[in-house]
């Protein structure tokens, strides 16, 4: 409906851009409410630790359940991350500790589904335009063939990656914590991204702590980092431009404008 879902330590709030005007929906101290990116049936999911998922209606929160299959189900530390949106009604959530694999089911607010979980963290998750699933784990990139089964993709062999993400190309992007880098594979040869910026005449190259990606319907990728805001990558561009905004949250568009929270920097509204 044209509205923002943006949650803070304390409260889970609704903001309209074309008054820019802030509802609570609810508030709570310790709250810390997990919003994710993608909608279910176009509705936003919350994540609270204290009383599981809700679908947000307007100003309501309507609770949600699982009903997992065979009783395996995720343990009471799980921390939901990413809400994969695969299609047909199709759902994926992934934590470190494995992923709940569900079907919505419109008249129902208990849904079947199946939990299923790895040898190794599943530290990250993404599908490409086909709904073709990756998940990270160490080093490698593995498929997501569904019924818990993964095959081994590429192993980059580069150890602390945090984050991966697919563009419309079906080009890879990882994102490296501890040596603050970020890789492409592209047709699956593995390379390094060189954020290289202009300020004036002097020409630096950046190593940000990335955290996620986002692309927008120019196929520009926005790489949102944890203390030097966020950078604009345009394919026919060698070099990246520069939102200085600190530490970014999440990011999303609308009406041809790029939306960014951040922590304790407010809101920003970036044109493309």
């Amino acid at each position: 409906d044209g509205k923002f879902i943006l949650s803070s330590s304390s409260s889970l709030s609704q903001f309209d851009p074309t008054t820019g005007r802030f509802s609570i929906i609810c508030q709570k101290e310790g709250l810390y409410p997990q919003v994710f990116c993608d909608l279910l049936e176009r509705k936003p999911l919350v994540w609270m630790n204290d009383s599981g998922y809700s679908i947000v209606k307007g100003n309501e929160l309507i609770p949600i359940k699982f009903q997992f299959l065979d009783n395996q189900l995720p343990s009471p530390t799980f921390v939901p991350l990413k809400l994969l949106d695969l299609g047909q009604h199709h759902y994926l959530i992934q934590g470190l500790e494995g992923i709940i694999d569900f079907h919505f089911q419109p008249k129902d607010s208990i849904y079947q589904a199946t939990w299923n979980s790895f040898d190794q963290q599943c530290l990250a998750i993404d599908c490409d335009h086909d709904h073709n699933v990756y998940l990270l784990m160490g080093t490698k990139v593995y498929t997501y063939d569904g019924n818990g089964k993964i095959t081994e993709y590429m192993d980059t062999k580069v150890a602390n990656n945090n984050a991966i993400f697919i563009d419309s190309k079906k080009s890879i992007w990882i994102s490296n914590a501890g040596r603050k880098e970020i890789f492409r594979i592209m047709e699956r040869k593995f390379e390094k991204i060189r954020l290289i910026t202009r300020n004036g005449r002097r020409t630096d190259v950046i190593y940000p702590f990335t955290i996620n990606f986002f692309e927008d319907n120019q196929k520009n990728i926005w790489i949102c980092t944890d203390g030097n805001g966020v950078f604009k990558y345009q394919p026919n561009q060698i070099q990246f431009s520069k939102a200085d905004i600190g530490f970014i949250r999440c990011i999303n568009s609308m009406n041809n404008e790029i939306w960014v929270g951040t922590f304790n920097n407010g809101l920003w509204r970036l044109n493309r």
